[in-house]
């Protein structure tokens, strides 16, 4: 099973992958880094996430990702065939780095597939899945070589660490030169390199974002909208119902409107 995912925004994403599947999530080799799960994942690597993993992704705008998920029965009895039992398996790395030309024929036969309206179906008998795999195991009992980063690179990713654990509340462009005595200059050059974007619109898109989130999961009517602009780091009610309208072309009243109308119609159709 294929999936294709193009994210429109510079924000965090969470979820589950499939249940039953271990998911080889595959970026576009565009030169661009995101975040997965606390660790920067670099151009040209792939991340091995295991059947209902949970992910905590951060992303740069316009950032695409292919997803081949394979039937954990059906991986295993493959790489049980080369002689990998569980336990071997569990020592395979969860990001492995791939060669340029390998990552380029993956999309480029998504490309076809998806030009041809065909079923984006990925089977154990692939020649492309078959070289994934052989590259996965040839990564046995290895990690990725590491680099010292830069002093802005150490506050960009300690940006990104506070976000992944939602502890980005009291975060400001200031608060961040100040702890870490970098100018501010360094810090936005570091932003634009790998997200496109300074890092003040970072943090106001991942706070509008996740206050929608919260605004449309919340179906009970007991929250209010102040508590939860309070929640992702907004103080001033009217800067905050400006801004979210202009991200998301509506009031976060109305947002949460909707989700609670949802609630009660879902209500009265299962009675």
């Amino acid at each position: 099973m294929l999936t294709h995912v193009a994210f429109i925004l510079n924000s965090s994403h969470k979820g589950k992958t499939p249940c039953s599947f271990y998911t080889f999530s595959i970026p576009m080799n565009d030169g661009r880094v995101f975040w997965h799960n606390g660790r920067s994942v670099l151009p040209g690597q792939v991340i091995v996430q295991k059947p209902g993993s949970e992910f905590n992704v951060i992303t740069p705008a316009g950032f695409e990702v292919l997803h081949i998920s394979v039937p954990s029965q059906e991986l295993e009895r493959c790489l049980g065939a080369i002689g990998l039992d569980k336990l071997g398996i569990e020592r395979l790395p969860d990001i492995l780095s791939l060669p340029e030309e390998q990552l380029e024929a993956v999309w480029e036969e998504y490309t076809k597939l998806a030009t041809a309206r065909t079923s984006l179906q990925v089977r154990d008998k692939s020649e492309k899945f078959h070289q994934l795999i052989s590259a996965w195991v040839a990564r046995y009992g290895l990690k990725e070589k590491t680099t010292n980063p830069t002093a802005a690179k150490k506050v960009f990713r300690a940006c990104l660490e506070a976000v992944t654990r939602d502890e980005y509340q009291d975060l400001t462009v200031r608060g961040l030169c100040d702890r870490y005595q970098l100018s501010r200059r360094s810090l936005e050059v570091e932003f634009r390199e790998a997200l496109g974007v300074g890092p003040a619109a970072f943090l106001k898109t991942i706070r509008l974002t996740n206050a929608r989130r919260k605004l449309t999961s919340n179906t009970t009517g007991r929250t209010q909208i102040a508590a939860i602009m309070h929640s992702v780091g907004f103080s001033h009610v009217g800067q905050f119902a400006r801004d979210y309208r202009k991200m998301f072309g509506e009031l976060p009243s109305k947002t949460l409107l909707q989700a609670q109308t949802m609630r009660k119609r879902d209500k009265f159709i299962t009675g």
